[in-house]
């Protein structure tokens, strides 16, 4: 019983732990110029989900502010 509670224990405060915020800037600082807009998702109630593709084609997901000028295919510049 001891072990299972334990065990239990183990499980809760290890989901539980503090992990830091991800940053976009530091994000985009990691990928090379130009990063165009892949694909855009909308996050009620204002923010939009951004899919980014740079130069090297490796696709990475960022967080921002809802922009409705915004399409899929523009260069991101924040």
């Amino acid at each position: 019983m001891k072990k299972n509670i334990l065990l239990f224990c183990f499980i809760l405060f290890s989901c539980s732990t503090h992990k830091p915020l991800i940053n976009n800037t530091e994000i985009l600082q990691n990928h090379p110029k130009p990063v165009r807009i892949f694909g855009i998702g909308y996050w009620p109630p204002d923010y939009i989900i951004l899919t980014l593709v740079d130069a090297k084609n490796e696709y990475f997901v960022i967080k921002t502010n809802r922009r409705d000028g915004l399409k899929v295919g523009d260069i991101w510049g924040q």
